[in-house]
């Protein structure tokens, strides 16, 4: 079983007075195709306070092709690079990998569906196996995970 654990961390030097925001998301691929996802959502500001975990959400994996790839993203759109045997592609899960620039993407970066802040990462179930991704400022590497569905 190969289990890859991310943990958001605001970057040295951003002071978040009276804000924390703590993301957390595991993503685990076992060996008799099934996925577990996992995660936690906690916001305090002032009167706000809110925490949400979800653990142990499971979800069948009917293929058995997981794209994994850094690939670097400039100010143009361009389409990230999945692999084509994918049967029906699944969960993604993208890492920012840049401490400065964010990316967005979605089926057309120029109206983009999400965002990605530097440090941040993504986790949701794709529709398409075509997704194009632009940084607002400066090229950026993204590391990405695509699994079959």
């Amino acid at each position: 079983m190969k289990t890859r654990n991310l943990t958001y961390v605001p970057i040295a030097g951003a002071i978040m007075l009276a804000i924390a925001i703590v993301l957390s998301m595991t993503l685990i691929a076992c060996a008799s195709d099934e996925i577990t996802l996992a995660g936690s959502l906690q916001v305090e500001k002032g009167e706000l306070d809110v925490y949400r975990k979800i653990s142990n959400l499971k979800a069948d994996m009917s293929g058995n092709i997981i794209t994994h790839a850094i690939q670097s993203i400039g100010t143009n759109k361009e389409t990230l690079t999945i692999q084509s045997d994918h049967s029906t592609v699944g969960w993604c899960m993208m890492l920012n990998l840049d401490a400065t620039n964010q990316v967005v993407g979605g089926v057309d970066a120029d109206a983009a569906l999400f965002k990605i802040k530097a440090g941040e990462f993504g986790l949701f179930r794709l529709s398409t196996n075509s997704i194009s991704m632009k940084s607002l400022t400066n090229s950026v590497y993204v590391e990405y995970w695509v699994i079959d569905d």
